[in-house]
């Protein structure tokens, strides 16, 4: 029996569309109750409890009143003039903030904040008189108007009223007009022609300036500008809510749209920009956040790296976009679109957010060409758009080259532009990149330079033309390509935070008074506008410091400015959840998930207007739960980390037989075998006679290749050996590049013979030939080749052992030709295949083979007389130190210092030599020297300023401390040469370092108990006399604040010295706090020699006396805590060294009061200490003559 029909429909017949809300509003719910409310109610009995609508009785109904309001006789919907001036200000002020946004713009009146058309009289408003009486309803058949509205009765008052109406702008106009001529020379660089395309009225030229700039420019430099261009940046403008203008970090204001962003200012006031700086990865991190804050003064401004895998800021553009989606939770989604010059990474970053490739990328300008529009969340889509030029910019065609604009092949004459590219890069850049020189006579601009360049460039990459020429066309297209992705460091320089800001936010219009649209009042022009501050998006953190820089800058563009990260936070709070952030339309679109409520806006109340100006920033209390928080006023406050979202509401599928307890389970969880019917089935399928034969066929062909290629790597081979040093280097780098283009097709036969053949001989032939350029670019390239197939093909040949030992070799000839610049390459392309190695099990025989020939480079550097440069004698210790690494040993400092506190490394020797070697008679060497071996001195006691490829610099220093009075006295004492404060003052320093820390010195020795600081009191005394002698003899040469510093640095050090813990002695032996008191006592009788008497002069500073005093009395305390009591004198009855020496400090607190008895301004301060040191002495500890052993008393 069929089913009845109304029993398969639905009852409620509620039709669910998606993305609507299906629930009843207000206004139908009452509906429905009036539909459904038309009865009354009556109880059991019968009886009317409630009437129906509209038919209570009088004696139902209450006694009404009317509440007792003035609005009840006054007139409706009228506003005062005062409060609609209060909301035009209030709102006004907000609506040009871009870091507000104004809500409800449909349900406020806009229109009292927008200013009236003005007329060409500055400050008069003008008549609408074309809107409210259009032409054919005045004039014609069809005219409505009886007569006109003349405000003049005559021909001669309406010439007095022409001839009052001449404004400052017609004024302008008597001036002679410009001829076309004279427009079309703009561009042209005349001096008789001093007109400026600023200085043209628009309205008397009847073309577009922009069309007039780009006629005679060629088709290549006019990318960006066409109309099919424009266009479709109109259409991703007119299309979106909010707009991302994208910069380039390396030239932010280069790449800045100034044009757009004010017509979407003035035009397009409701829609929202953000400005995002890309590829922050290619400057320094100092430079991006002083970017950041200057750019924000104008707009919002975020720093990011698009990257799929690896990206920055990714997380806070997310945050911001989830804003402005709420703010506008209004509409059903929004629109964001990106917009920038071509090759800024518009479409990396959509890339980015999607964490997919969505868009077509590539590194070349003009890669996206129509717009697209991608959906990022359920709310969000982005529009991409081509890439714009703004002719207003007014570029060169070189600027537009270095921008990115065009593309390097499809220019006719590149190297036109390598002269601009070099005013902007720095040298040192270019020689690092393609390790080149610098120019023969030093200088990089000009014709010339840029010649020179490129010419080395070319024979550097093998870039040639017929008979050796460098191809310098192909050398520019190469430097243009680096410079355009990011090779070539490269950033302009942000401007100070307090300069003018690169956007002018000027008002759109000269405000007018409300009064004066009535003709009350006359209009006032604006003041210049006050400097905008530097402001920040709230919600949205980015530590900028932590950017990962994979460009190299040298140190000083690192370095930048301390200042520039004053405000960057320590984490970025959107980019905890950003991989997690987006939802996929494939989610999104489910109709299994739960569908997304938009809240329900409140009705708004002409007072909440009126009082309050109701924009983004402010919100009654019941309302802020229910928008954004960009930001909590308590800043110290918490904050909840967020969940992970869920994004789908399905479970994953699992078996119900893997976890359950089942009968029969298989518990080992092995895969049953297959049924052997189907073994065999696979054999004859996969072992079948056809395939074999392909597969025969297939080897023969490879190996008939495989033969004639290398058989044309052996005739490169024999080029490579040519006599030209162009065509060597040339053929050496197609070489390896084909190795390395086809490396890993090669068999382990093919690899034997190409290494034996090929590579070995070609090293052999240029190190005996003396061709070190190409021996240099053949190593590197070995390099590369151990780099990329040492795991899958070269280690695995049965001759590698051979190979590397015959590599060693070549090494130690390197070291007896002794040239630096070879050494320091050839080490650097070892140090490099040591790098490959230790990521591979390899033979010990290979380490034992690298190590002998370190000694043997060792045994070389000491027996020759070349003098080696410390780059190829550090490179060569780094060589060392990876054979420690790779054999899973440690390279340690403290072993070093063990093995080697006694003898110098043959690497010291040598540079101790190369110091002795230098010229004696300039006094700049002689100062430089001592400034370094105060350098070297310090060595032994901070690891800080150790490398690890440097060893045993405890001796180190127990060589140089010791020669420091000898190198004084003989050149400047005995040769009267003049050595700098400063050169003193560091070699001061250097020895000082042990007298502060004394007893946490390392020892000095491997075979006895000496510490460091022993023996660098004693030379720290003997040094001290002669530096006093220098200070003497060098009176007349020296001046007076020179001279007073030193003094002042030996008062500093003997301060400290009096400052160090001596409780740190009180647990070693006896024996060795006798020892170290008599290094005090002499250190104390030195300070009573040399720097006492100098106590006297009155331009010491009298703070460091006191300094001095004060930690003289503190010295004299022995034992400064309770728990200190049971040793010494007052236990024992016995004097310990410590207490000893307090004592001798005693003494020399009355020996300084004796000295300064002269000077009476300084006797409170010393007698103050005294008192106390006094107090202290007869209330703690035993004072007795017999325990101090001093003769006499004070």
């Amino acid at each position: 029996m069929p089913k009845d029909k109304s029993s398969t429909t639905k009852s409620n017949g509620i039709k669910k569309v998606k993305g609507e809300n299906f629930y009843r509003d207000a206004k139908k719910a009452s509906r429905v109750k009036m539909y459904t409310g038309g009865k009354a109610r009556r109880d059991p009995n019968g009886k009317i409890i409630e009437s129906a609508a509209f038919q209570k009785t009088e004696k139902e109904t209450d006694m009404g009143r009317v509440a007792p309001d003035r609005r009840w006789f006054g007139n409706t919907r009228v506003i005062s003039q005062d409060a609609l001036n209060h909301f035009r200000d209030s709102l006004a002020e907000k609506s040009h903030d871009p870091y507000s946004v104004v809500l409800r713009r449909n349900k406020l009146p806009m229109g009292l904040i927008q200013e009236p058309n003005l007329g060409k009289a500055k400050g008069m408003a003008g008549n609408h008189i074309v809107d409210t009486e259009p032409f054919s309803d005045t004039f014609g058949p069809g005219a409505q108007r009886k007569r006109p509205n003349l405000d003049v009765s005559s021909f001669e008052e309406l010439g007095k009223s022409g001839a009052g109406a001449r404004t400052e702008d017609q004024l302008e106009a008597d001036a002679p007009t410009p001829s076309l001529d004279d427009i079309k020379n703009v561009n042209k660089s005349k001096p008789a022609v001093s007109l400026g395309v600023d200085q043209v009225d628009q309205d008397q030229i009847p073309f577009d300036l922009g069309d007039l700039r780009n006629s005679n420019r060629e088709a290549a430099y006019r990318k960006g500008t066409s109309k099919r261009i424009w266009a479709e940046l109109y259409k991703v403008i007119d299309s979106s809510d909010v707009i991302i203008h994208v910069l380039d970090s390396r030239d932010p204001e280069g790449t800045l749209c100034n044009s757009v962003l004010e017509t979407v200012r003035k035009e397009r006031s409701h829609k929202q920009v953000i400005l995002v700086i890309n590829k922050v990865d290619l400057v320094p991190t100092w430079v991006t956040a002083k970017w950041v804050k200057h750019l924000s003064r104008t707009y919002p401004t975020l720093a990011m790296h698009s990257n799929i895998n690896n990206s920055f800021g990714k997380g806070a553009l997310i945050q911001l976009l989830r804003q402005f989606s709420v703010l506008h939770s209004d509409k059903k989604q929004i629109s964001v679109g990106l917009i920038g010059y071509p090759n800024v990474g518009k479409s990396s970053i959509i890339n980015t957010l999607k964490k997919k490739k969505v868009c077509n990328v590539a590194p070349i300008p003009g890669e996206t060409k129509v717009w697209q529009y991608v959906s990022l969340m359920k709310r969000i889509y982005m529009i991409d758009c081509p890439g714009i030029v703004p002719v207003s910019k007014g570029d060169s065609d070189t600027d537009t080259v270095l921008k990115g604009v065009v593309r390097v092949e499809n220019l006719a004459t590149p190297p036109e532009h390598i002269g601009e590219l070099l005013k902007r890069v720095r040298h040192e850049y270019l020689e690092r990149t393609y390790q080149i020189t610098k120019p023969t006579d030093g200088v990089w601009e000009g014709e010339r330079g840029t010649e020179d360049v490129l010419q080395k460039i070319a024979k550097r990459t093998g870039k040639l033309l017929r008979g050796g020429e460098p191809d310098q066309n192909a050398a520019a297209k190469m430097v243009l390509n680096d410079w355009i992705r990011g090779k070539i460091p490269f950033f302009t320089a942000p401007p100070g935070i307090d300069a003018d800001p690169v956007i002018k936010t000027l008002p759109e219009e000269p405000q007018v008074k409300p009064a004066d649209w009535k003709g009350k009042g006359k209009a006032t022009e604006h003041d210049e506008q006050e400097d905008i501050p530097s402001k920040q998006l709230k919600g949205v953190s980015q530590p900028i410091k932590q950017i990962p820089v994979a460009t190299k800058f040298l140190p000083d563009d690192v370095k930048g400015h301390e200042d520039a990260f004053e405000n960057d936070n320590e984490g970025e709070l959107a980019d905890a959840d950003a991989d997690d952030a987006i939802a996929l339309n494939e989610e999104d679109d489910s109709e299994e998930e739960e569908e997304y409520e938009e809240p329900a806006l409140e009705e708004i109340g002409w007072d909440e207007v009126f009082n309050n100006g109701e924009v983004a920033e402010s919100a009654s209390e019941d309302e802020q739960p229910k928008k954004v928080n960009f930001a909590s006023d308590d800043e110290d406050q918490p904050k909840k980390t967020k969940e992970p979202r869920k994004t789908t509401s399905k479970a994953k599928k699992t078996n119900y037989y893997t976890t359950a307890n089942v009968k029969n389970k298989n518990k080992n969880k092995q895969k049953p075998e297959p049924p052997s019917e189907e073994i065999e089935k696979k054999k004859r399928k996969s072992g079948s006679l056809h395939h074999l034969q392909n597969k025969i066929k297939r080897d023969s062909d490879n190996q008939a290749y495989l033969k004639l290629w290398i058989d044309l790597l052996k005739e490169l081979k024999d080029l490579g050996l040519d006599d030209k040093e162009e065509v060597r280097l040339g053929t050496i780098s197609t070489l390896f590049q084909s190795l390395d283009f086809y490396g890993h097709t090669l068999s382990s036969q093919s690899w034997e013979q190409i290494i034996w053949d090929v590579i070995i001989p070609l090293l052999d032939n240029t190190l005996s030939s003396g061709w070190h350029e190409s021996l240099t670019l053949a190593l590197d390239s070995t390099a590369s080749l151990f780099k990329n197939y040492l795991h899958s093909n070269i280690k695995h040949l049965e001759s590698f052992n051979k190979l590397w030992k015959h590599l060693c070799d070549i090494l130690e000839q390197v070291m007896l030709v002794a040239d630096n610049q070879l050494v320091s390459s050839t080490l650097k392309a070892f140090i490099s295949i040591e790098e490959v190695f230790k990521q591979e099990e390899l033979d010990n025989d290979i380490y034992q083979v690298s190590w002998n020939t370190s000694l043997k480079s060792f045994d070389i550097i000491k027996s020759t007389d070349s003098q080696f440069a410390q780059e190829g004698l550090e490179l060569l210790l780094r060589f060392i130190k990876y054979h420690y690494d790779s054999q899973g040993s440690t390279w340690d400092d403290n072993r070093c210092v063990e093995a080697d506190t006694d003898h110098l490394t043959p690497l010291q020797n040598q540079s101790l030599k190369c110091l002795a070697s230098v010229e004696e008679h300039s006094d700049s060497i002689m100062s430089t020297v001592l400034e370094i071996f105060s350098e070297w001195a310090s060595f032994a006691y901070d690891n800080d300023l150790v490398l690890n490829s440097r060893v045993s610099f405890v001796a180190l220093s127990k060589h140089i401390m010791g020669n420091f009075t000898s190198y004084v006295r003989q050149y400047c004492l005995t040769g009267k040469k003049v050595i700098t404060s400063s050169s003193l003052r560091a070699s001061l320093i250097a020895l000082s370092i042990p007298l502060r820390i004394k007893y946490s010195c390392p020892p000095a020795s491997k075979r006895d108990d000496i510490t460091l600081w022993e023996i660098a009191q004693d030379h720290y005394c003997e040094y001290t006399h002669v530096v006093l002698e220098i200070l003497q003899q060098q009176k007349s040469i020296m001046e007076d604040d020179e001279q007073m510093n030193i003094i002042i640095c030996l008062i500093e050090i003997m301060r400290d010295s009096f400052k160090v813990d001596r409780r740190l002695a009180m647990n070693e032996p006896l024996e060795r706090q006798a020892r170290w008191e008599k290094h005090e006592v002499k250190l104390i009788d030195n300070f009573k020699d040399t720097l006492l008497p100098q106590l006297r002069n009155r331009n010491l500073p009298e703070t460091l006396i006191d300094e001095l005093i004060g930690v003289l009395c503190n010295a004299t305390y022995p034992y400064l805590n309770p728990e200190d009591y049971k040793y010494g004198s007052l236990i024992e009855e016995t004097t310990s060294p410590v207490e000893r020496l307090s004592y001798y400090l005693f003494d020399v607190l009355f020996d300084i009061c004796e000295e300064k008895l002269d000077l009476l301004d300084l006797v409170p301060i010393v007698q103050k200490h005294i008192i106390s040191r006094c107090i202290a002495s007869f209330e703690r500890y035993c004072c007795d003559r017999d325990i101090r052993g001093v003769d006499g008393t004070r």
